[in-house]
């Protein structure tokens, strides 16, 4: 019996060290996907999904949870590295019925460097996911607004 344990665990460091070769090429690297986050960056924007109601609205969640009986609250955040901006949301809830398929939009009056988006459910207590697709136009002119980031969260009861 002790030869089966000690032969088993030879065998396991083995694959352990042939796994970590594998994984330390680089041409691995070249070729995986961006991981899947609750928020996203880019060089002008930062934008991410908490479950704070008030500020600090850190760190970004991707799970969070009903905060009474039927109610849920959290905050999307669209900050901008560019100055001032024109800011629209757009969020869109993926469920059943009756949260799954509800959508809406809603744009800054002025221009604005962060933007702190409250977002809240009430009436239904089910697992749900929302999505807010940020948007931005830059001051002057007609410019139509540009996408600026996303964020994301899962809504578990």
């Amino acid at each position: 019996m002790t030869k089966a344990k000690h032969l088993l665990a030879v065998a396991g460091v083995i694959f352990l060290i042939a796994g970590s070769d594998a994984t330390a090429s680089p041409a691995s690297d070249t070729t995986s996907p961006p991981p899947v986050g609750a928020s996203s960056t880019t060089p002008f924007f930062n934008a991410w999904g908490t479950c704070r109601n008030a500020k600090p609205f850190k760190p970004p969640r991707r799970h969070c949870t009903y905060d009474r009986g039927r109610w849920f609250r959290g905050t999307f955040v669209l900050k901008s590295k560019v100055g001032k901006v024109k800011m629209k949301a757009c969020f869109r809830i993926f469920s059943r019925p009756p949260l799954g398929g509800q959508h809406g939009c809603g744009t800054s009056r002025m221009y604005l460097k962060y933007k702190a988006f409250p977002f809240w459910v009430r009436g239904a207590r089910q697992a749900f996911k929302v999505r807010v697709v940020w948007y931005a136009k830059a001051p002057g002119g007609n410019h139509k607004f540009d996408k600026a980031g996303y964020s994301w969260m899962t809504v578990r009861p």
